[in-house]
């Protein structure tokens, strides 16, 4: 009787127990999940070599744990900060049109006085200064930088600023004593696109500038390499120069500005590379009897005449078709001058001896198109073959033009227009496997390496 009283006060207090403590259970384990959220949320920048997370990126930078060559990841969203990069870090952002580091009209977005930095993969908006370079051999690519007084301001050496899109600043990349690499960037809606004050041995390439009041413009600055940039619709002036001397200027596209160029005392510079000089949207001289070649005179590419800019500036070799460059993978490029859209470029071997590369031209049906291509000898060396739209073709319609040299090829090739394909092959002496696809090759080799003797040491 005894036994069957405590057995039942046993399952009473049980059941009372139950009763009275599932309510803060449940308390606990849904503080438990909203502390995680919490965690999930507020814990958004990581550092990828320590394993350690924060709150915002400038702890994440200041952490003693942080150290030279480590890796900062961040995800995506919204971070109101004026961040100060004073350590050597890769700083990446998840996705670089929805991780925003914003600066409240106020101050930087991004301050880097660290050697060796790279920042990639954000949005930099809303600043006096998006981003400030005061280091050296920094890299500052594939983000998007608008809305800031100045876009990227650099006034340190050895930086490069690289495939990124900068809209609606006043100066877009601002370079101030600066020895900068500017390369594939798109730049609209600036005050000044691309400014230069006093700098030195500079690359612009291959930047596309539009719709800004002023595109390039190089104030006291000499010794820089203008070359394979788009500037157009500038309502001041497309490229200017000022007080800015001994600087090589070619293979841009200038069109369509309100004013294609405004120089002031501005001397011995060079807007050619001997052979091809610049395309010019305004210039309406012809090339109509420019090359004798194997009893024949006709078109180049080239014009006749020279594109005069004032009495000490002027292009020599003005091209008559817009001029783009087209990368391989294995480091070399090849140069296409046209009046058509050229595009599907593509270049790869047929076997061991033999490559081939092809392009697409296309224009309004009817008209008289051309395309004159450098070709590097290191891709293609010898025995050309020309195709159009799969047919052999020869002289005259395609010829090689006295202008090649030891190192690269040139040809001229005309048809009216519709859309064709070109195909030009010929022998070769590069690798099967080019180092652009050898040295991930390598590296992978090297980690399966080092992972099949970690493996063969625990065991």
């Amino acid at each position: 009787m005894n036994a069957t009283k405590t057995s039942s006060r046993l399952v009473l207090v049980i059941l009372i127990s139950s009763l009275l403590f599932a309510p803060a259970l449940t308390y606990r384990t849904a503080m438990s999940m909203v502390e995680f959220k919490t965690h999930e949320i507020d814990f958004r920048v990581h550092n990828l070599d320590t394993s350690l997370n924060y709150t915002t990126i400038q702890e994440a930078i200041d952490a003693n744990e942080t150290e030279d060559g480590h890796t900062i990841f961040v995800e995506k969203g919204i971070y109101y900060e004026h961040v100060l990069v004073h350590k050597s870090i890769v700083l990446v952002g998840e996705d670089k049109s929805t991780t925003v580091i914003d600066g409240n009209q106020t101050a930087f977005c991004l301050n880097i006085t660290a050697n060796n930095v790279m920042v990639t993969g954000f949005t930099v908006q809303k600043s006096h200064y998006g981003i400030v370079l005061n280091s050296s051999h920094t890299l500052v690519k594939e983000n998007i930088v608008l809305n800031n007084d100045w876009g990227i301001y650099a006034k340190s050496d050895n930086n490069s600023i690289v495939r990124n899109v900068i809209e609606q600043s006043l100066d877009g990349i601002h370079l101030r004593g600066s020895y900068t690499t500017v390369a594939q960037n798109f730049l609209s809606h600036n005050s000044f696109a691309i400014y230069t004050y006093m700098c030195r041995n500079n690359t612009i390439v291959g930047n596309e500038v539009s719709t800004s009041p002023w595109g390039i413009e190089l104030v006291q600055s000499e010794y820089l390499v203008v070359i394979c940039n788009t500037v157009s619709y500038s309502s001041r002036y497309g490229i200017g120069l000022a007080y800015s001397n001994n600087n090589t200027i070619y293979h841009n596209n200038i069109i369509n500005n309100a004013d294609q160029f405004f120089i002031l005392q501005s001397y011995n510079n060079t807007w050619d590379g001997g052979v091809e000089g610049n395309y010019w949207s305004d210039y309406t001289g012809v090339d109509l009897f420019t090359v004798s070649y194997q009893n024949f005179t006709g078109s180049d590419g080239i014009g006749d005449t020279p594109y005069i800019i004032d009495d000490y500036n002027q292009d020599n070799h003005p091209l008559m078709g817009m001029f783009c460059s087209f990368n391989t993978s294995y480091d070399y490029q090849v140069g296409i001058i046209s009046n058509s859209f050229v595009s599907d470029f593509n270049f790869g071997l047929i076997n061991t001896t033999h490559a081939s590369l092809s392009f697409n031209v296309t224009d309004e049906t009817g008209t008289q198109g051309f395309c004159r291509i450098c070709i590097p000898k290191a891709l293609i060396n010898g025995s050309y073959v020309v195709k159009f739209n799969e047919e052999f073709i020869t002289y005259p319609q395609v010829r090689e033009l006295p202008c090649s040299n030891e190192t690269h090829e040139y040809f001229y090739i005309n048809y009216t227009h519709s859309e064709h394909t070109i195909e030009i092959s010929g022998t070769t002496t590069i690798p099967e496997f080019p180092s652009l696809i050898l040295l991930p090759l390598f590296a992978i080799a090297t980690l399966l390496t080092a992972v099949f003797r970690k493996r063969k040491h625990s065991i």
